[in-house]
């Protein structure tokens, strides 16, 4: 299972929780929840997406054709927000290790250990965002 819902009153952070046992079909479930949530926004702004996958031990056998899914949905949208892992575990370091060569300058991924890190990389993001 995944539980997707908003990270913030704004609604400018969209959170994802992974829950083990978490399967393909549960991935591309969220991902259409994640797309009905910002077409329901009233003001559009930069969305952020926090995937929090703490609680993941293993990953779906198919997981690498999910995350280029994720990928090319993400340029084919124009995504300008960050990807946010909160991952205390090398399991997504590797997995992104092997598929970060399929992700487009634009699309930014960064790990952090614990909720408060990545929101303050998301912060700091939104800061950049402003400046340019």
């Amino acid at each position: 299972m995944i539980d997707v819902d908003w990270g913030d009153a704004e609604e400018t952070i969209l959170v994802w929780t992974f829950e083990d046992g978490w399967t393909a079909q549960d991935f591309m479930d969220a991902f259409k929840l994640s797309e009905e949530f910002v077409a329901q926004k009233l003001t559009p702004s930069i969305i952020h997406v926090l995937l929090d996958v703490q609680h993941t031990v293993h990953l779906p056998k198919d997981m690498f054709t999910l995350g280029r899914y994720a990928i090319n949905r993400a340029s084919d949208v124009g995504f300008k927000g960050l990807v946010t892992i909160i991952n205390p575990t090398t399991l997504w370091h590797r997995f992104y290790d092997a598929l970060k060569i399929t992700v487009p300058h634009r699309l930014i991924i960064k790990f952090a250990s614990n909720a408060d890190e990545a929101y303050q990389l998301m912060i700091e993001s939104n800061a950049i965002v402003l400046s340019n």
